[in-house]
């Protein structure tokens, strides 16, 4: 094993360093992206949390990824949020706007309890609705069987600033 720039990899691996940096980069330039769709996409009715999954969540994201969300909704508002974000998806091409994970608070305990779904929870990073999002956690300690060294607490940083008029009316 080396190191390098703080990186550790296989001997004769060097290249994968600088594939990291460059994706590193174009994931910096998406998450300013990210950060603003969120914060418009948070004034959409019952949106309660919105996290970033996928690729961008690990900093890990090609020059032409989308940005995938994770979208948790008011009970018995998902599909009125669905058909809103699901039509401003498909109107960009999904190509910068693509929810693809959808929750109904109250519908926290996931059924499906396997590695790629605990990999999804634990990667998620949320950016609208850090209490909604900590109540989910709570309720699905179950990926800490396939990722035991997972820290709830380091998941939720960067929150951004909530709307104030939608609280106040509690869309």
């Amino acid at each position: 094993v080396v190191e390098k720039d703080g990186y550790c990899y296989f001997k004769g691996r060097d290249r994968i360093v600088d594939i990291k940096k460059i994706r590193l980069q174009h994931s910096k330039r998406l998450w300013k992206k990210a950060r603003f769709l969120a914060s418009l996409v948070q004034y959409t009715p019952f949106v309660r949390t919105i996290a970033v999954t996928g690729s961008l969540a690990m900093n890990n994201i090609k020059d032409d990824c989308d940005i995938d969300l994770l979208v948790f909704t008011e009970e018995k508002r998902l599909w009125t949020v669905f058909a809103v974000l699901g039509t401003l998806g498909r109107l960009t091409k999904r190509k910068l706007l693509c929810p693809n994970y959808y929750l109904s608070i109250g519908h926290y305990c996931l059924k499906r309890k396997d590695f790629y779904t605990a990999r999804e929870i634990t990667q998620a990073k949320p950016l609208v609705g850090f209490s909604y999002y900590k109540d989910f956690l709570k309720l699905n300690r179950w990926v800490t069987n396939y990722l035991p060294n997972f820290n709830y607490n380091l998941n939720c940083q960067g929150e951004i600033h909530q709307r104030l008029l939608p609280r106040i009316l509690k869309i």
